[in-house]
């Protein structure tokens, strides 16, 4: 399932980070996306991803995103220990242009 270009725009325009992993633990896709946030709920490249953000929220890091039909890169800080659930704690940069 593809992400839309408004639910693209207002994750840049509000700083949000987001990967989309849609398949379930069996690696299939079904009617739905998978919503879930837990590593052992995904296989493959999916699992892995699923769980380097996982370990971002945890232990925390920087975080550098680009975004479908912009131009500007985010840079960024996700403070350690906000792994729980999204919105994470995060403390984006000022954007940079991609060819700068």
């Amino acid at each position: 399932m593809r992400v839309d270009q408004d639910t693209c725009d207002w994750i840049f325009d509000n700083r949000q980070i987001a990967i989309h992993h849609p398949s379930d633990r069996f690696g299939q896709i079904g009617p739905q996306d998978n919503r879930s946030i837990h590593p052992d709920d995904y296989v493959g490249k999916s699992k892995r991803a699923i769980q380097a953000l996982s370990n971002l929220g945890q232990q925390g890091g920087y975080v550098c995103a680009e975004y479908r039909n912009h131009q500007e890169i985010l840079v960024g800080v996700v403070d350690p220990g906000t792994h729980d659930s999204p919105p994470y704690h995060r403390r984006f940069l000022t954007p940079i242009m991609a060819d700068d």
